[in-house]
């Protein structure tokens, strides 16, 4: 093992390092929140804590999140493993070192696999299915009333020259292209030869917007019935056509890719309080119905007070008011798989702080007392 103790190594793995990561992070979480001001929320994290490299003035490089939590972790790890292998064993400051590496676990976990989209309700609306912010799918829906036979599945620019199935009702789509964010173009006098809903003439790709938000997708798909004959559809955003097959006609739709939740949520009252003299709202809030397994009751996500249920996280993000008075409110929604492992690693954490000073303590006390003898 003697490669493992080369000085430049140790350096990596060395209190110092520690220290400088967590002044980058410091500088990078107070940027990215003043920059959050005038940019987004999104476009902040997308800059600051999703990138490896920021450029200033775009040439000269800064390290971002990802790379400072890289390398803090891998600080941290090789520390751990010192102190397992190559030190006198210390209870208290391996229990604390290794609830940091569970925490930044977890980071790393909510980074790659959480699962972010939105609710918009009307008062009076309800629903159990949220939508993503940044993912889209092809989806055939049937049936009459207020319940649908749906049927979808994914779908980027990965997808196109694939054909898709659909069964029921034994659609198949070709992606002749798809465009995660697209721009499209109308022009009466045109020979279009597709059918959209718009009468759109040209759609073509443009670059993907900074805030996955604003990025608009299309598609050009070709679609075979089951008799063989063939239509050629383009659809724009959260757009949908009818499809006749026999005597029954399906939708469909181009959309954010749905994401079910395991409760139906009722919006039945938004409330907002003002700063004093300004149309500024200070506060918001939603009173809502929560119906899951079995019962309902109803209470309050404000801004501050989220709602949690089965790995789901709703917060209150924003609001809509028309001039009519009506008003909608938005959620956020979050599933997090590593939703409980902050938890446990500051518990962890904390259990080896006390083990560590509770060592020194023991052994001042033991000093003490050989010195009194």
């Amino acid at each position: 093992m003697k490669w493992w103790k080369a000085p430049w190594l140790q350096k990596i793995f060395s209190p110092q390092v520690t220290v400088i990561c967590l002044g980058f992070l410091f500088v990078l979480t107070f940027w990215g929140t003043l920059y959050q001001v005038d940019h987004g929320l999104h476009a902040a994290q997308v800059r600051f804590f999703q990138s490896y490299i920021i450029l200033l003035g775009g040439f000269i490089p800064f390290p971002g999140a990802q790379l400072v939590l890289g390398v803090l972790l891998l600080n941290v790890l090789g520390y751990t493993l010192n102190l397992v292998f190559f030190e006198p064993l210390r209870v208290g400051i391996l229990t604390m070192h290794l609830g940091i590496l569970i925490l930044l676990l977890g980071g790393a976990i909510i980074r790659y696999h959480a699962e972010e989209g939105y609710l918009s309700l009307w008062e009076g609306e309800g629903s159990n299915v949220a939508s993503s912010y940044t993912d889209w799918e092809l989806a055939v829906l049937g049936g009459t009333g207020a319940v649908k036979q749906v049927t979808a599945t994914d779908v980027d620019a990965s997808v196109t020259g694939d054909s898709l199935r659909f069964d029921p009702p034994g659609l198949t789509l070709s992606v002749d292209a798809f465009f995660p964010n697209a721009r499209a173009f109308t022009s009466p006098d045109a020979d279009i030869p597709w059918r959209s809903s718009a009468g759109i003439s040209r759609i073509e790709p443009t670059r993907q917007e900074l805030d996955p938000v604003q990025n608009v997708a299309g598609a050009i798909l070709t679609v075979t019935k089951p008799d063989q004959s063939t239509e050629q559809l383009v659809l724009f955003g959260e757009d949908a056509l009818p499809i006749t097959i026999g005597d029954t006609t399906y939708t469909l739709a181009l959309r954010h890719r749905r994401m079910p939740l395991p409760l139906y949520l009722t919006l039945l009252d938004f409330q907002r309080v003002m700063h004093p003299g300004t149309e500024v709202a200070r506060e918001f809030s939603s009173q809502v119905e929560v119906s899951a397994d079995g019962s309902a009751r109803i209470l309050t996500i404000s801004m501050n007070k989220p709602l949690r249920h089965r790995g789901f996280t709703l917060f209150q993000q924003s609001y809509q008011e028309l001039p009519n008075g009506a008003q909608s409110s938005t959620f956020a929604v979050a599933k997090n798989y590593g939703r409980l492992l902050p938890y446990y690693s500051t518990g962890i954490i904390v259990l080896g702080m006390i083990l560590h000073f509770g060592q020194m303590l023991v052994q001042r006390a033991r000093r003490n007392t050989r010195r009194g003898a």
